[in-house]
C-alpha cells in the first residue's frame, strides 16, 4: 500500500471477518484510479486491532483508521503541509 492510500484508509475498507483480513483500497485513493484488494498478516491484524482499541477514546473522524491525518486541530504538529515545509528546511 502507498502512503496516500494508507492515510485515506477507512474502517469500512477493512474486513475483519475474512481470513486473511482483507483491505479494499478504494479507486479514489489509488494512483491508477482502480480499486485493489490486499490482505494483511495476522501480526498486522493484531497490531491494527490494538491501535484501534487505543483510538476508541477519540471521537473525531471515527471513520478513518489513522485519525491524525484528518484532524481539525490547529496544532502545527498535526498539519502535514506545515510539517513538510519544516522538514525541507531541516
Amino acid at each position: 500500500m502507498r502512503i496516500g492510500e494508507i492515510t485515506q484508509l477507512r474502517l469500512s475498507d477493512i474486513d475483519f471477518t475474512l481470513n486473511p483480513v482483507t483491505i479494499t483500497i478504494r479507486s479514489e485513493t489509488t494512483k491508477t484510479r482502480e480499486t485493489r484488494i490486499t490482505h494483511i498478516s495476522s501480526e498486522a491484524v493484531s497490531s491494527l486491532k490494538d491501535y484501534l482499541s487505543r483510538q476508541k477514546s477519540s471521537k473525531q473522524n471515527e471513520d478513518y483508521v489513522f485519525l491524525l491525518q484528518h484532524s481539525d486541530s490547529s496544532d502545527p504538529i498535526l498539519k502535514p503541509s506545515q510539517n513538510n515545509k519544516q522538514m525541507k528546511n531541516f
